[in-house]
């Protein structure tokens, strides 16, 4: 028998020690130079993320975490922002990894099919993304807005143009990132094959 099997919980955690130094690396390479907002911090585009989903799609739960716990560490490291750059990121991402679990394992089949085979058809993994995707912009965008009052200050408020528009900008590019941090990772997986070779969860 493969030692690539769901049931093994050595690959599961090495699968997140691996992916967690690839989202390290790029977050090196990347997080000095991405385009932010001015005087805000929040940026356009962040592919960190990308790897730590792409981890739980391949190889569940467990592993996503690992990889996402410790990419967030390391962010302490290089992130322009910290402390709220990396905790910004965490807070972000964990909806896009816990919510699709929680109702994939709520709505599984009766059936001894891997769970994260029901992910192979796009139109059941948007069903169960879409969700996360909503609940991580309105998280992100009430925490926007208290970091700009608590944090940041009236003038940077003002500067920004104020709440509603701090509120608009938070929730769209948290739905534009969404949007990479869930499809791209999806592409990788299972148009490759890559889920359906090993079914490591």
């Amino acid at each position: 028998m493969s030692i690539l099997n769901k049931n093994n919980i050595t690959v599961k955690i090495t699968g997140g020690a691996i992916f967690s130094a690839i989202s390290i690396g790029l977050a090196v390479s990347l997080a000095p130079i991405l385009p932010r907002m001015p005087g805000w911090g929040i940026a356009f585009i962040d592919p960190v993320s990308i790897i730590w989903v792409l981890c739980f799609l391949i190889f569940g739960l467990l592993s996503g975490l690992i990889c996402a716990f410790s990419g967030f560490a390391a962010l302490f490291y290089v992130d322009p922002f910290i402390p709220w750059g990396p905790l910004f990121k965490l807070t972000a991402t964990l909806p896009l990894i816990i919510l699709p679990y929680a109702l994939l394992k709520y709505f599984k089949n009766q059936d001894s099919q891997p769970l994260g085979l029901r992910f192979e058809r796009l139109s059941v993994y948007s069903l169960f993304t879409i969700p996360a995707l909503i609940i991580r912009c309105v998280i992100m965008g009430v925490v926007n807005i208290f970091f700009f009052i608590f944090i940041l200050g009236e003038a940077a408020i003002t500067a920004v143009g104020g709440l509603p528009t701090i509120l608009l900008i938070a929730m769209a590019i948290n739905a534009e990132q969404s949007i990479w941090d869930l499809y791209i990772p999806w592409l990788l997986t299972y148009p490759t094959k890559i889920y359906k070779i090993y079914k490591l969860w």
